[in-house]
């Protein structure tokens, strides 16, 4: 394919000179367009809440038909780098969040939730050595939108200041990052895919069943006596507003999976 020269900010009102689409590649025309969009969006060409070229003007400049415009744009838009409002046209969306799977000791400054002492089944119990713990239900916002559900039990020696500013409703340290002396090392993360409960559903605002991601996290932390773990936490993610990568990792010789998840944006 032909490259073309990113446009910057010193280039607005220029036009494509050079569309650089290669008719004789096999990869399809749309695509080769959603990628030269994508380009002039990431080199900041097009900033968030820039209009994009009308339909007929990308026809125009790229030598191309309606359907083919449509296509590349719909890829766009399904990517959530585009918003398309009928009758006013195609803007920049707001960039995609990223924040790292895991429990609440990873998210406290955009949580909400309670907490109580509770009793935990075995399997809990065994992973944080003890039996009575603290469980906070919690919801995560991403830009004032209900984005995922949880439930943490969590070792109260090791959470410090935590057990005192969880108060049912509110926001986890009053509108401010909290910070909590825990050491985290790593996470113990499975993910796999799930119905959405009526109930959580209703929270997250949902549909009852939606697809949702469920992540089963460990929170393993340095502490006095080496590495234990301070959290368990399950996690039900939208999986309509956010998308799930896995990257592989390495550090101290091991290698590892992590998970992330990027918000997209609505």
């Amino acid at each position: 394919m032909t490259k073309t020269r990113p446009l910057g900010p010193a280039d607005e009102g220029v036009p494509w000179t050079s569309p650089g689409l290669d008719r004789r590649s096999s990869v399809p025309l749309y695509y080769q367009l959603q990628e030269l969009l994508h380009q002039q969006i990431a080199s900041g060409r097009f900033r968030v809440g820039d209009a994009l070229p009308s339909e007929g003007e990308l026809c125009r400049i790229f030598g191309v038909s309606r359907i083919v415009v449509r296509q590349a744009l719909e890829v766009l838009e399904d990517d959530g780098e585009i918003l398309r409002q009928q009758g006013k046209g195609t803007f920049v969306a707001e960039p995609k969040l990223d924040l790292a799977a895991g429990g609440l000791l990873r998210v406290l400054s955009t949580a909400t939730g309670g907490a109580f002492d509770t009793p935990v089944e075995d399997s809990v119990a065994n992973r944080l050595g003890s039996s009575d713990v603290l469980r906070i239900d919690w919801l995560l916002r991403l830009r004032e939108s209900a984005t995922a559900i949880a439930y943490s039990f969590l070792r109260p020696a090791a959470i410090g200041a935590l057990e005192r500013v969880a108060i049912r409703g509110a926001r986890l340290g009053s509108g401010k990052p909290l910070t909590v002396s825990v050491d985290l090392d790593h996470s113990e993360i499975s993910v796999s895919t799930s119905q959405c409960s009526p109930y959580n559903a209703e929270r997250l605002g949902i549909p009852a069943r939606a697809p949702v991601f469920l992540v089963d996290v460990t929170e393993i932390a340095l502490l006095r006596d080496g590495l234990e773990a301070v959290e368990v936490a399950r996690v039900i993610y939208r999986s309509d507003t956010l998308s799930l990568q896995l990257e592989a990792t390495t550090g101290g010789g091991v290698q590892q999976i992590a998970a992330r998840l990027s918000g997209i944006a609505t």
